[in-house]
């Protein structure tokens, strides 16, 4: 009797066996439940649909059960816009993608963008955002760069507008206003300084224009130098112009 309960469960055992292996190979058919519709997910500002319809296509391998939805991702992650992007299926033959834009903030070099969250993307053209900021540095400091000028911009926002900001190699700021001058802050003390440049600044006001420099890379004070024009008038004080 033991030998025949044996028997029996050795064969109900290779039963469900062989099934799991068949229904595995089934589910494993690319043939089985294809993919008929991707629904695209998101506010498409910038990235065209076509494109992004495109580069989901071609990564779609399989059908409902076998498709790798992490290449669909990774695929969708490389177009320039795209901040990041997620995909699930939905039963029976449905792919939503979900899709979220960089957000620009500032221009990056001469070529490329920086988005709200410090990310460095390469658009097709950047034309478009010629009157963003224009931030310069190495790409691993794009982060520590956005936070500059972030704090930079708080402080002057009442008496200057920062056009330009830039990161040297050796950590040293320099920002460019639209008042004129351009402003050397150096690596060091970074705050302090900057508190000296905004009090000049207040105390200038208008005569701002006439400023080529404002180098505060010293201790207690700021360097000033003064356009050349500027210097010319103040040699001819009895000209006018036309």
């Amino acid at each position: 009797l033991v030998w025949v309960r044996l028997g029996i469960l050795f064969l109900v055992l290779g039963a469900v066996a062989v099934a799991f292996y068949w229904v595995q190979q089934k589910l494993a058919d690319p043939a089985l439940l294809p993919v008929q519709s991707v629904v695209l997910d998101g506010d498409f500002l910038h990235t065209e649909r076509d494109e992004l319809q495109k580069v989901i296509g071609d990564a779609i391998h399989g059908g409902y059960f076998t498709i790798d939805v992490r290449e669909v991702q990774a695929a969708v992650r490389e177009l320039p816009w795209v901040a990041g992007a997620t995909v699930r299926r939905v039963w029976p033959d449905t792919l939503v993608v979900s899709v979220a834009e960089h957000q620009p903030f500032a221009r990056w070099g001469k070529s490329r963008l920086i988005s709200d969250r410090g990310v460095v993307f390469s658009p097709a053209s950047i034309k478009p955002f010629e009157d963003l900021a224009q931030f310069t540095g190495d790409d691993e400091q794009a982060k520590e760069v956005l936070r500059q000028f972030r704090y930079v911009t708080k402080s002057l926002e009442k008496l200057a507008r920062v056009e330009r900001i830039e990161m040297n190699r050796r950590g040293g700021w320099t920002l460019w206003v639209d008042s004129g001058p351009r402003i050397e802050l150096g690596n060091e003390q970074v705050p302090q300084r900057l508190v000296r440049v905004t009090r000049f600044l207040a105390r200038i006001r208008e005569q701002a224009a006439t400023v080529d420099v404002i180098d505060a890379r010293y201790s207690g004070g700021v360097a000033v130098k003064v356009k050349r024009q500027a210097l010319d008038n103040l040699e001819q004080p009895g000209e006018s112009q036309a």
